[in-house]
């Protein structure tokens, strides 16, 4: 995966959810749905949706707290590999001066 991949449109909410070891849940609009595959993240489809979250609200509510904290260090590891200022102020210069 290129940084380039996941770095289009990242809705800045979703992002600053993640940085805190925040789940998030989502519909597949945008990058949204490749941003929570490596972050720990659920997408659900438009389809069915207020069941689907129901679903998913009763499955976190019932993860035991191992579970919980591998979906929040992976949140937090996403974060820190492909959007931590260092690593996109990198790309940008090397996009700048190519």
């Amino acid at each position: 995966m290129a940084l380039s991949d996941v770095a289009v449109d990242p809705p800045l909410t979703i992002l600053e959810a993640l940085a805190t070891g925040c789940c998030v849940i989502s519909t597949p609009v945008q990058s949204i749905p490749l941003i929570l595959k490596h972050a720990g993240g659920i997408v659900l489809p438009f389809r069915n949706l207020t069941i689907k979250l129901s679903e998913a609200l009763k499955m976190l509510v019932e993860e035991d707290n191992a579970s919980l904290r591998l979906r929040s260090n992976a949140a937090r590891k996403y974060i820190t590999l492909f959007h931590h200022y260092e690593v996109v102020s990198k790309y940008l210069e090397k996009v700048i001066t190519q």
